[in-house]
């Protein structure tokens, strides 16, 4: 018998019995629709909390700073013993907490940082692709005889984050010695106009680091008040206060005691203290993040006035009074895919140096998804198994239906392997009709999912979602409906063998 009679036979077959068709189809398509729904809302929902961490080249990023404690096998072996008699748990307890002990408090294995070869080990590692110090001062940025005062951080070429928030000019390239500007900044400069502020990239700005002393902070403890969020203008005016308090004390009716203790907390009050400047070039404006690119992770925002290239940091940390001769405290590693971050970070940590990125976070992410999906898809898998004993149960009955017609076809030259075939077809066609069904349903469902998904997240988290918590990868959408036609066909196997068996002769004497 050729296929396209089977198939034929198969649909003719399927039609005239449209309720019993209709319900197996449906039952087929609830199941395949809880199956491509949860394996959808399970990728959705991973590929978009990644997303919020990719925003700000978080995923690739690994701050490395140097050791705490002794290195391993620096502990005397003496100390590890324990005597007494006690079980091996007791002891391996014991053991462990005398080694939590030795390296408490913290000490560090390098108090001046990490050398420039180590820093350089870092970048020859495989799969890493910048190390870049992981530095931030208070600083002062002059223009003319305008002033800023802000942070000032560190960043490397090619951060995500950085970049998405230039709005003028460009990002850094490597190895250049630049700076980017904040708009806040080119702001308080007197830039408001955008052509303005365009025309600020190419200019050459005054960088100088400070070292706030604590004067105004002194004078408002003074007075016991909390000290406010002040503005420029009222710490400059503060700080006017400060330089005249010295010369009024001995206007004032104290004791010598009084005067000596007043004059000491006055005496490092100078507002700020200038600790190295130098100019350089600005290649970019940026705005600051909003909180809607923040994940749930990243804490609120924290907005810098500066950000200068890694080579500009560099000479600002060894131009520091004190630095001359110190490393870096810190650096950050970028990775070049977040596949590579547990790996990379492990090496370092074989090194003797602390670390911190987000892999323990995202494994845990991914382990808390897959979980969720597993208990949905066995959910699904339990509504697929219903379904298809249904259509076990439909297609025994359609055989005892059938007898004659099988026995019809047996008589005329039909082979067992023929109608074993037909019913698989039949099985086959049901479950290509129910993936369908089940597929489209689970699709349609996505818009108002995505809706209802994204009004919760916003009321609830700063977050806002711009992609879709259902994914509809091309392995789901072909793999889904191949294995729930493969079960479809599956359960056709027993009533098809059955009706391969009978006998055309008895076969044909029942009507």
């Amino acid at each position: 018998m050729r296929r396209s009679d089977l198939l034929m036979l198969a649909l003719s077959s399927l039609l005239c019995r449209k309720v019993r068709t209709a319900l197996s189809v449906l039952g087929v398509a609830v199941g395949g629709f809880a199956l491509v729904a949860s394996l959808a809302i399970g990728q959705g929902v991973e590929a978009t909390l990644l997303d919020q961490l990719r925003r700000q080249d978080q995923l690739r990023r690994i701050i490395v700073w140097p050791g705490t404690g002794p290195r391993a096998g620096t502990i005397p072996e003496a100390e590890l013993e324990v005597p007494g008699e006690m079980g091996d748990a007791r002891r391996d307890r014991l053991r462990e907490a005398i080694r939590r002990r030795f390296e408490s408090p913290p000490r560090p294995i390098d108090p001046k940082g990490m050398t420039t070869e180590q820093v350089d080990d870092f970048a020859k590692m495989e799969h890493v692709v910048a190390v870049t110090p992981a530095l931030t001062w208070q600083a002062r940025a002059v223009r003319g005889k305008a002033e800023v005062r802000g942070i000032l951080r560190t960043a490397g070429p090619g951060e995500t984050g950085l970049a998405r928030r230039v709005v003028s000019g460009r990002g850094f390239e490597p190895g250049e010695e630049a700076i980017l500007v904040s708009e806040y900044a080119a702001y308080r400069w007197g830039l408001a106009d955008e052509d303005a502020v365009s025309g600020l990239v190419g200019e050459t700005i005054r960088l100088e680091l400070i070292q706030a002393q604590p004067g105004v902070a002194n004078l408002l403890a003074l007075l016991n008040v909390s000290q406010p969020n002040l503005g420029p203008e009222d710490r400059r005016v503060l700080e006017s206060v400060l330089k005249k308090l010295p010369a009024a004390l001995a206007g004032l009716d104290l004791s010598a005691d009084e005067r000596r203790v007043l004059a000491g907390l006055l005496r490092n009050s100078t507002g700020t203290k200038r600790l190295v400047a130098g100019s350089w070039p600005v290649v970019g404006v940026f705005r600051d993040v909003s909180r809607a690119e923040l994940g749930p992770w990243d804490g609120p925002p924290r907005p810098s006035e500066i950000v200068v290239s890694p080579k500009v940091a560099e000479r600002l940390h060894f131009a520091t009074p004190g630095r001359s001769g110190d490393g870096m405290p810190s650096v950050a590693v970028r990775v070049e895919h977040e596949r590579y971050l547990r790996s990379v970070e492990e090496q370092i940590k074989k090194k003797g140096f602390e670390t911190f990125s987000l892999a323990d976070l995202i494994d845990q992410l991914r382990l808390n998804v897959l979980l969720i999906t597993l208990a949905c898809a066995f959910i699904a898998a339990v509504a697929l198994t219903v379904s298809a004993l249904g259509i076990t149960n439909t297609m025994l009955m359609s055989v005892l239906e059938r007898t004659h017609e099988i026995g019809v076809l047996k008589a005329t030259g039909a082979r067992d392997g023929d109608i074993m075939g037909l019913f698989l077809v039949e099985g086959g066609l049901i479950g290509v009709l129910g993936a369908g069904f089940g597929l489209a349903s689970a699709w349609l469902a996505s818009f108002p999912g995505d809706r209802i998904a994204k009004h919760i997240v916003s009321t609830q988290t700063p977050m806002q979602l711009d992609g879709s918590v259902f994914a509809f990868d091309l392995w789901l959408v072909v793999g889904v409906p191949l294995g729930v036609t493969a079960l479809a066909m599956l359960a056709a196997v027993y009533p098809a063998r059955r009706a391969a068996r009978l006998d055309p002769l008895e076969a044909l004497r029942q009507r």
